[in-house]
C-alpha cells in the first residue's frame, strides 16, 4: 500500500528541503555574505589601506576566488543536497573519487564552528543594545558615558552568556523548522528589516 507521507517518500523530503525560489535562495546567500561591518568597516579599510588600489585588489579577488568558491559550494550542495560531509561522501561515491574529500568538507564545518564562536557573542551583544536602545537608556547620553557603559557591559559575564544563549536557543529554533518553515521564514523578515537599518543609518 502506497503512502504520500513526506516520511515515507524521499523525494517529498526532499522537496520541502528546496528553497520555495530563486529570489529567497539569494536573499538568504546574501544576508549570510551582508552585515552592518559592510557599512562601517569597509570604507574604513580601504581609507587605511591604499584607497582606489585596496578595492581594485578587493574586486579582483573577488572575481577570481570568491564567485567561482561560492559557484562550486552552491554546485555541490545542489547536487548533495545535505551537508557538507554528506555530500562528499556521497558525490565521492557516485563518482568513484577518494574519500578522503570529506576532509576538506569537514574542516570547513570546524572553521564554521569557530566563527559561529564569535558571531554568536557579537549576536547577543546586538540583541542587548537592541533592547537597551528601544528603551531609551542612551537618550541624553554622551559618546563617552556610552562607550564606557559598553566597557562595563563587557564586564558582565552572566549578561553575556544569558545574551548568548538567547540568540543560540533562537537560532536552533529556527533551524530546526527546516528550510521553508524556519529559514525562509526568517529570511522574509530578516532581510527586509537589514534594509530598513541601512535606510535609517544613510540619514
Amino acid at each position: 500500500m502506497k503512502s504520500n507521507s513526506s516520511s515515507t517518500n524521499p523525494q517529498a523530503s526532499d522537496c520541502n528541503a528546496r528553497w520555495s525560489s530563486s529570489l529567497i535562495f539569494i536573499l538568504a546567500t546574501a544576508g549570510a555574505a551582508i552585515g552592518l561591518g559592510n557599512v562601517w568597516k569597509f570604507p574604513y579599510m580601504i581609507g587605511s589601506y591604499g584607497g582606489g588600489a585596496f578595492l581594485l585588489v578587493y574586486m579582483i579577488s573577488i572575481f577570481l576566488v570568491g564567485i567561482p568558491m561560492m559557484m562550486a559550494e552552491t554546485l555541490l550542495g545542489k547536487m548533495g543536497r545535505a551537508d557538507p560531509v554528506s555530500t562528499m561522501k556521497k558525490l565521492s561515491k557516485q563518482y568513484s573519487q577518494s574519500r578522503f574529500w570529506i576532509i576538506p568538507a569537514a574542516t570547513g564545518l570546524i572553521c564554521l564552528l569557530f566563527i559561529l564562536s564569535y558571531y554568536s557573542m557579537a549576536a547577543g551583544w546586538v540583541m542587548a543594545y537592541a533592547v537597551k536602545t528601544t528603551s531609551g537608556s542612551f537618550v541624553g547620553q554622551t559618546p563617552q558615558i556610552i562607550g564606557n557603559s559598553f566597557s562595563s557591559f563587557l564586564e558582565q559575564t552572566s549578561t553575556l552568556i544569558m545574551w548568548h544563549t538567547i540568540f543560540i536557543v533562537l537560532t536552533v529554533a529556527v533551524i530546526s523548522f527546516g528550510v521553508k518553515k524556519g529559514l525562509e521564514r526568517a529570511v522574509r523578515f530578516i532581510m527586509p528589516l537589514l534594509l530598513l537599518i541601512l535606510i535609517i543609518l544613510l540619514y
